[in-house]
């Protein structure tokens, strides 16, 4: 057993020389893989061994699994889970060598399932879909387990269920708020008593199952329900939430040249309630077609033509809403808002204290004439259509003059 040919006869570490002790090399399958409860499975195991495999065996979760001659067996689970399938086999020495595959189990109806779960879509999940489901001392409720009984000699068991259990704050009475009792305990014969306040009843009765309420929306409303039963009382106690819309938080005005793009940023928006925010960008308003690119929280918008455009971010938070509207100043691009050439002439020169003096303001001939305007001192003075205007400077001193020309394009 040392790699050497002792006996020279060509071979080197003979099962006669040497003591076994490689473990067969093994191979499990499962098939199909997942599965699903109350229908058969087939396990595969296959081994290899140098000097040969003596047997093959295997086990689901330490529980064992016949197999015929060609390593091929079938089991059957009878519950929804996961399984540790290990396939092993045997040499003539003992030695034993083993693989393991995990199978997961689906479920085909409730019964499946442990209790307090059902099935749903092959998978179990918490819930229930009816009273055997659940554990001892609890009944299937709207599909979850809860403690209670059913009939009418059950001790009474007040349940209330509101819709919607949450109100636009400020909502001065009006959203309608469904209030329902009829899944409490006591049977047939239990009795309802509501407290709305500072609510408004306006569908139902106070002693009612149902009853239809309005409220302020300055704040969260208590509300409470007393069911009597069978001689016994209970009081359940639910919450009408007035909550604030989310925040937007958009610049009021944005300016880009024509053609370029431009980022409309409201990430910083935010919701009281901490839900996740959802974003429609609508183009409203403006000279143009514009492009307009929504990305979340932000949009991408370009336009080739002039003008402003009104665009707005709606910003839902579950369920409730708020909006804000920016300005895009679509400016001509600097390449095209080339400065009128504009010169101001004062004659005569020098000026005279009392005399009147001319001053012109002089534009390239060759473009449409501009619109002119003139100022002394901050005061506008009046033009001609040659740009002319004839002042007076009634004192000596110096002057402010400023000449604007403004054109579709500059």
């Amino acid at each position: 057993c040392n790699r050497v040919d002792d006996d020279c006869d060509g071979l080197v570490d003979e099962a006669a020389i040497c003591p076994d002790v490689n473990a067969p090399v093994v191979q499990v399958a499962v098939v199909p893989n997942p599965g699903v409860a109350e229908q058969p499975v087939q396990i595969i195991v296959s081994a290899q061994d140098d000097r040969g495999v003596a047997a093959l065996g295997a086990t689901v979760d330490g529980q064992p699994v016949a197999l015929n001659a060609q390593g091929v067996g079938t089991w059957r689970p009878d519950h929804a889970g996961d399984f540790a399938v290990v396939g092993f086999a045997l040499d003539a020495a003992g030695n034993r060598g083993e693989a393991q595959v995990a199978l997961a189990v689906g479920c085909g109806v409730s019964a499946h399932c442990d209790l307090g779960e059902r099935c749903a879509a092959g998978a179990c999940e918490p819930g229930c879909d009816a009273d055997d489901r659940c554990p001892d001392g609890q009944i299937c409720d709207a599909e979850r387990c809860r403690v209670g009984c059913r009939g009418d000699g059950c001790d009474p068991r007040a349940i209330i269920d509101a819709t919607p259990a949450d109100i636009p704050l400020g909502d001065d009475f009006q959203t309608v708020v469904r209030l329902d009792g009829r899944r409490s305990d006591g049977g047939a014969g239990r009795t309802f008593q509501w407290r709305v306040a500072p609510g408004r009843v306006v569908g139902g009765g106070l002693d009612q199952p149902t009853v239809d309420v309005v409220f302020p929306g300055t704040g969260d409303a208590t509300i409470s329900l007393l069911v009597t039963a069978n001689g016994s009382t209970d009081t359940g106690r639910a919450l009408v939430r007035a909550l604030g819309p989310p925040v937007v938080i958009l610049p009021a005005q944005v300016t880009v040249e024509a053609g370029a793009e431009v980022v409309l940023d409201a990430s910083d928006s935010m919701d009281p309630e901490g839900e996740a925010l959802a974003f429609v960008w609508t183009l409203l308003d403006g000279p143009g077609a514009g492009d307009l690119a929504p990305e979340g929280a932000t949009a991408r918008f370009s336009a080739a033509t002039v003008g402003a455009y009104a665009i707005r971010a709606r910003v839902t938070a579950g369920g409730r809403q708020a909006e804000a509207i920016v300005q895009v100043n679509v400016v001509p691009a600097l390449a095209d808002a080339r400065p009128w050439p504009l010169n101001v002439v004062v004659n005569p020169q020098p000026v005279a204290v009392g005399a009147p003096t001319t001053i012109t303001l002089v534009t390239d001939p060759q473009d449409a004439p501009p619109t002119l305007r003139l100022l002394v001192d901050g005061a506008p003075v009046a033009l001609d259509a040659a740009g002319r205007a004839v002042v007076t400077f009634d004192a000596v001193g110096g002057y402010a003059l400023q000449a604007d020309a403004e054109g579709e394009d500059r």
